[in-house]
């Protein structure tokens, strides 16, 4: 039986730009984040949070609003990231 991966040791290693779909829908369409051992949406959302607060603040500074979409997903679960409202 195959030994399952600890979600803790590879949290670390995603790269800001596989959190991207996430981030924006709360969905993970594309499976980038599958080969990190993420494989649910429960396990993405949770893992979510921590890749929120370690690159959201990157990720709103390249946010385009849109008319019907002016925050994404992330923010509207986890709240802006800290600093955000300085950054701009």
């Amino acid at each position: 039986m195959p030994v399952k991966r600890r979600l803790s040791k590879w949290r670390t290693t995603i790269p800001p730009g596989d959190w991207e779909m996430t981030f924006y829908s709360g969905t993970d369409f594309l499976n980038e984040l599958a080969d990190y051992g993420l494989e649910t949406d429960q396990q993405v959302r949770e893992a979510a949070r921590e890749a929120w607060a370690q690159h959201g603040r990157a990720y709103m500074a390249t946010w385009q609003p849109e008319p019907e979409k002016p925050l994404p997903w992330a923010a509207h679960e986890f709240g802006l990231p800290e600093g955000y409202e300085n950054a701009r």
